[in-house]
C-alpha cells in the first residue's frame, strides 16, 4: 500500500508539471497579450493617461460608482481646536496631490483621475476638468451637529453617487460639531467646558485607496490650526 501511495503522489506531481506549461502557454500568455492590446487601444480612443486598475482595487472598480455606489469609504477625523480649511487645502495639494517621486512622476496620480470601463477592463483616466478646490467642502448649517446627526450625515455621504469624470475623493469640514458628554464627568462642569470642535470627513471610493491610506493622506497635512 505504501508503494502505491508513493506512486500516486509521483503521478500527481508529473501531471501538474505537464499541465502547468499548457496552462501558462494557452491561458496566461494570451491574456497578457490581450491586456497589452487593450492598453494600446486606449491611446486611439483618446483616453488620457489611461492606467489599468490593478489588484483588489479592480474588484471595487466595477461598483456602480456614478449611480449607486456601495464601496465608498468614509473616515472621520476629530480635530482639536479651530482648523483653517483653506490652509489644510493648500497643504494637502502641495504635500499630496502635487507630490512627486524621485523620477519626477506624481506620487498619487489617481487623485486626478476617474474610473472608466473600456473593453472589459477598468481604467484610471485623467480628468480634464479636475480642479482640486472642488474636492474641499465646508458643510454649512445653523444647527449644532451632535454624534447622532453626524452618523446620519455619514450614512448619506456613503451612498452619494460620484460626479461623472471626476476623481473619487473629497474632504468635508464640519465646524459646529459637538461631542456628547463624557462618562464620569460632572454635568455642570461638562456644560461649562463643552465647546464646538471641527470634524473633517474624508470620503473616497474603495477602488482609489484603503482605510490606512485614507488616514495617511489626511494626517500628512493636519497641522492646520487657524492663525490668530
Amino acid at each position: 500500500m505504501e508503494v502505491l501511495k508513493q506512486i500516486q503522489i509521483i503521478l500527481y506531481f508529473l501531471i501538474i508539471l505537464f499541465l502547468f506549461p499548457i496552462f501558462f502557454i494557452f491561458l496566461l500568455i494570451p491574456l497578457s497579450i490581450l491586456r497589452e492590446f487593450v492598453k494600446i487601444c486606449t491611446k486611439f480612443a483618446g483616453l488620457k493617461e489611461a492606467q489599468i486598475i490593478e489588484g483588489t482595487n479592480s474588484t471595487f472598480a466595477v461598483d456602480k460608482i456614478y449611480t449607486s455606489p456601495t464601496s465608498n469609504l468614509l473616515v472621520s477625523l476629530y480635530l482639536d481646536g479651530e482648523t483653517d480649511l483653506d490652509l489644510f487645502k493648500s497643504r494637502f495639494i502641495s504635500n499630496v496631490i502635487e507630490k512627486q517621486k524621485p523620477c519626477g512622476k506624481l506620487q498619487y496620480p489617481e487623485l486626478r483621475k476617474y474610473v472608466k470601463e473600456f473593453m472589459g477592463y477598468s481604467f484610471w483616466i485623467l480628468s480634464e476638468t479636475f480642479n482640486s478646490s472642488n474636492h474641499f467642502k465646508l458643510y454649512k448649517t445653523d444647527e449644532i451637529i451632535d454624534e447622532a446627526a453626524l452618523e446620519k450625515l455619514r450614512d448619506k455621504i456613503l451612498l452619494k453617487p460620484w460626479p461623472a469624470k471626476q476623481p473619487l475623493w473629497e474632504f468635508i469640514m464640519i465646524e459646529n460639531f459637538q461631542r456628547q458628554q463624557q462618562i464620569g464627568v460632572n454635568v455642570e462642569e461638562s456644560c461649562e467646558k463643552q465647546k464646538q470642535t471641527p470634524v473633517l470627513l474624508f470620503n473616497a471610493h474603495h477602488s482609489l485607496l484603503d482605510v490606512d491610506t485614507n488616514y495617511k493622506y489626511a494626517l500628512v497635512t493636519l497641522n492646520t490650526r487657524k492663525r490668530s
